[in-house]
């Protein structure tokens, strides 16, 4: 009886990380997204490996933070796989996104859905916006209910804004 509940329990372990989901550091994460971003929004495997270094990562947390970002529907492809994940246009820059204020959006959900004025120098700026975009791009989104003026310095995305799939 013994040996059955040892492999019950060795069958299960496959899918713990399945369902526990690691941490991811956001300092990484932005590291990484933003070399994607960098590159078209896709790394190959050649260039996975060239950069990883230079995203600070190890290339399982590259995978964790991949892995990551499609689980919450930024991105596509398979994670185990590197060169294996694009991140979707509405999350990449200005140039690939339908518009600048769904790029806004998306960026604020993957960032907590908020946005405070302080960041957007370096979480907006690399992706091609400047304040002749931000601002039209900010008022489009107030103007529809997806962004809400919580002070003077913060940015929050409504309820149905910041999860979607609700």
């Amino acid at each position: 009886m013994t040996r059955y509940l040892l492999a019950a329990a060795a069958a299960l372990l496959p899918f713990a990380p399945l369902t526990a989901r690691a941490e991811v550091d956001p300092a990484k994460a932005q590291a990484v997204i933003g070399m994607l971003r960098a590159y078209g929004c896709t790394l190959n495997e050649a260039q996975t490996g060239l950069f990883m270094s230079d995203m600070g990562t190890t290339p399982e947390e590259y995978q964790e933070i991949l892995a990551d970002a499609v689980a919450r529907g930024f991105a596509t492809g398979d994670a185990s796989v590197m060169g294996g994940v694009t991140l979707n246009p509405d999350f990449c820059t200005l140039q690939q996104a339908p518009s600048a204020d769904a790029l806004l959006v998306e960026v604020m959900r993957y960032n907590g859905c908020q946005l405070e004025i302080s960041q957007v120098p370096t979480l907006l700026m690399p992706l091609g916006f400047m304040p002749e975009t931000f601002r039209p791009a900010v008022q489009g989104a107030l103007g529809d209910g997806r962004v809400v003026r919580t002070s003077d310095t913060l940015l929050t995305l409504s309820e149905a804004a910041c999860h979607p799939s609700m």
